[in-house]
């Protein structure tokens, strides 16, 4: 969850997603809104990663992700 600290500005959404994380309680789908620039796609591949490293044989998926070639994203 390191890469949460790289994102400056969504305290508060970091805040419930970390929470998320740590509690194991993913939801089945977040919306991620906000006018460009506000850096809601990288805060999204943050919290996937972050889901993802928990289980480390998903790296086909992760490396969907990186190359935004994943149909969940």
């Amino acid at each position: 969850m390191d890469d949460f600290k790289n994102i400056y500005g969504q305290d508060l959404a970091i805040k419930i997603l970390k929470s998320a994380i740590s509690k194991k309680h993913i939801s089945p789908a977040y919306l991620f809104s906000g006018p460009e620039g506000v850096g809601r796609r990288k805060t999204a591949k943050v919290f996937i990663k972050a889901i993802l490293d928990r289980n480390s044989n998903k790296e086909s998926t992760k490396r969907k992700i990186e190359s935004n070639n994943h149909p969940d994203l």
